[in-house]
Formats: C-alpha cells, structure tokens, sequence
C-alpha cells in the first residue's frame, strides 16, 4: 500500500465532526461517519455481518488464501477501529476498548448514544421554542439568531418545522411586533396563494417594522423592571437638585421622591421610616 493511500484510509474529512459526549450531534454524526467510513469499504467491519474469516479444516489448519483473507480482515479491523476512536470521547473510547469486534463497539456506542442524542435533542428544541427576545434587545440581531440557531439545530439532526420556527418568532417578540407578525399572517391567508409568510421573509418584514418603529420614536423605550423605573426617578431628582441652588426652594428644587420622609433616595411605599398619619 501506498504512502498515499495509507493516509487517506487512515483519517476521516473534517465534516465528520467528533461525538459530543452528551449525544447532541449523535444523529448528524452517525450518518457522516458511516458515510465516510463506506466510502473507504471499512463499514463492513461496523455492520458485524463479516466476522473474522475461519480455516475451513481447522485440524489442517488455514490454506494460504484462508490465512490471507485472515490478515486482510484483521488490517480491516485496526484500520475501523483507528477511524472510530478518532471521533469518539475519550471517555467513550475507554468505556469500550475491552469489546473484541469493531462492530461490538460500535453496536454499544449506538445503544447508548441513541438514547442520549433523543433526550439531548429534546431539550434543544424546547430550548428553542422557548426562545424570547430580551427586553429591549435589538430585534433585529436577535431575529438573525434565531435564523442561525435554527440552522445550527438542522446540522445535528433537530428539525424545526416551519409552523413551528413562526410560531417561535411570533412569541419571541414584544408585543407591539407580535401583533404586528400575526397581522400579516392574516392578511396572507386572505392574499397570498401559499396562505401563509415563509419565516425568513417574516423576519425581514418584521426586522423593518422595528426600524421605522424606532426612526419614528427614537427616545420609546421598552420598559423595564419597576426598580429600574424608581431610579432613573430619583436620580433625576438628585440631578435637578444639584444644577439649582441647595439653600433655596424655587424651580431647582428636586422633587421629594418620598412624601412620608422628604427624601430623594427612594419612594413612600419603600421609606424605611416609620408612615405618617394620613389626617
């Protein structure tokens, strides 16, 4: 054999990736690899329908052809083995060295990765459905991700449907923008001849939607969380307070964030104070 062709049996493409431990990749994985290692003519040695070959007599032992077929199959078998650990985890390989076949590695690793890689895919699409804009985030960005992310999901096997995938991109938004996805929704099924918005063009509509919403209202904010909204309060109560003159009362004179005690650090219904008596 060939320097050449020894190092072109002997190693895998960069498309088949390694098996993540966990199983995600599992099902993208086992169809690359078992379509590079069929390619080579080694899947032979997975499918275990080709054990090692056995002396017709074997009180007189092998013939030369028999004895060759025997050395061929055992090549067959290190060079299948080599091809395996290389894209396995290391705590994988370990687990089954002890096996005496290729192709009781192999039917181990896919008993106890199949059930993995369905648990470990479940999770990632509920992950997915479960997906939610951040408030105030950049719609945009954020609806570019999901389109990534669900191309990432397609190359380890987890398909999201396009039903799905919508339905995904309506709840993620504000509601403004929910609104506003679902009435083009509507306005297809009464317009368009497929009845429906593919998803990515949905993104697109939706993405310029955000745009002018925000050209429109630049300083509109998303609000967030009460606390968030009680600061920017006294804060810019400490604020005018600071610009006017500290001895007198007059328009600089900060509003009083807390009508029980006077002060500017906080609102009445979080004054530590004991509460006045309402007269």
């Amino acid at each position: 054999m060939s320097l050449a062709n020894a190092i072109t049996t002997d190693t895998l493409l960069s498309n088949v990736l390694k098996l993540e431990l966990k199983g995600t990749n599992w099902a993208i994985f086992t169809f690359r690899f078992q379509t590079a290692v069929a390619a080579k003519e080694l899947w032979k040695q997975f499918d275990g329908k080709t054990p090692c070959p056995t002396p017709a007599d074997m009180k007189a032992g092998a013939t030369t052809a028999e004895a060759a077929a025997i050395e061929q199959w055992r090549k067959n078998e290190n060079l299948a083995k080599n091809l395996l650990t290389q894209r396995i985890p290391d705590l994988t390989a370990l687990c089954v060295k002890s096996l005496p076949t290729v192709a009781a590695m192999w039917k181990e690793i896919t008993r106890e990765f199949t059930e993995k890689g369905a648990y470990a895919q479940t999770e990632l699409r509920a992950q997915f459905l479960e997906s939610s804009c951040p408030s105030g985030g950049d719609i945009r960005q954020f609806l570019e991700g999901l389109r990534t992310k669900r191309e990432e999901l397609a190359s380890v096997g987890i398909t999201i449907t396009e039903q799905d995938y919508r339905s995904t991109i309506i709840k993620s938004l504000p509601n403004s923008l929910a609104n506003f996805a679902s009435s083009q929704l509507a306005s297809a099924k009464l317009l368009s001849t497929s009845k429906t918005i593919e998803p990515d063009i949905l993104i697109s509509v939706i993405s310029e939607e955000w745009e002018r919403q925000k050209a429109k209202n630049p300083r509109c904010q998303v609000k967030t969380e009460d606390h968030d909204d009680e600061a920017m309060f006294v804060a810019g109560a400490a604020k005018n307070f600071n610009r006017g003159n500290k001895g007198q009362r007059g328009s600089n004179w900060p509003p009083r964030a807390c009508w029980n005690c006077g002060s500017t650090e906080h609102l009445n219904h979080k004054c530590p104070g004991p509460q006045a008596i309402k007269v």
